[in-house]
């Protein structure tokens, strides 16, 4: 998929940032969105947790978001599964409209304006960006 890019921290191969953009026929067409995951010391054999940063009306930002590939649910993780995994299973929620801990529900409205401002927010917010 050709919509993301995931990068560890140069200091710390546990924690990877990444950036969604791209994304097409949906509230957050134009948009760039910075997030991150937190791998576990006992990876691939538990989960990470999931954030994501920039604001887009989807998520609550800087908050860990629940997903059945997030360690708020152990018992449903696949250790085959990679960071393209964990970050194509984000994006397809985020088109979604399923509520979760770390959702936020806004109109359509809000989220192009998100989408419209993202970029900047990334550029003058987020160091990594």
């Amino acid at each position: 998929m050709g919509n993301f890019y995931a990068f560890p921290e140069p200091d710390n191969f546990f924690n990877w940032n990444f950036v969604v953009f791209g994304l097409t026929d949906c509230d957050y067409e134009g948009g760039v969105y910075f997030g991150q995951l937190g791998f576990p010391e006992e990876y691939p054999m538990k989960p990470p947790s999931i954030r994501m940063i920039t604001p887009s009306g989807r998520f609550v930002p800087n908050e860990k978001i629940c997903l059945s590939l997030s360690d708020f649910h152990p018992e449903s993780w696949n250790l085959t599964w990679k960071i393209e995994t964990i970050i194509i299973g984000l994006i397809s929620f985020m088109t979604s409209e399923d509520q979760a801990i770390g959702t936020l529900r806004c109109g359509s409205e809000q989220r192009r304006k998100f989408a419209k401002l993202s970029f900047d927010f990334n550029v003058e917010k987020i160091p990594a960006f």
